[in-house]
């Protein structure tokens, strides 16, 4: 159990390490990146070998793959000033 005060710093915590794997991913997204290319370079930066005790990894594969997508879409609709 963790201190109630931490609970907000968890989720502050949580968003910007969100956001900072949201713009690794858009980066390869605008580099050009096929979706192998991105899930590959993913897995590098990403995926721990320890990990696969709290998900197995086609679970993270399957996971990451959605969020890839995702991006890619929001990505493919922007239009020139980055706006979706």
């Amino acid at each position: 159990m963790v201190p109630a005060w931490f609970n907000d710093r968890y989720f502050d915590l949580y968003i910007e390490a969100a956001g900072k794997e949201k713009a690794f991913i858009r980066n390869l997204v605008e580099k050009g990146k096929d979706m192998d290319e991105i899930l590959e370079a993913h897995r590098q930066e990403y995926w721990k070998t320890g990990r696969s005790d709290a998900q197995p990894y086609a679970a993270y594969r399957m996971n990451t793959e959605a969020e890839v997508k995702q991006i890619m879409t929001e990505y493919a609709q922007m239009d020139s000033s980055g706006k979706i």
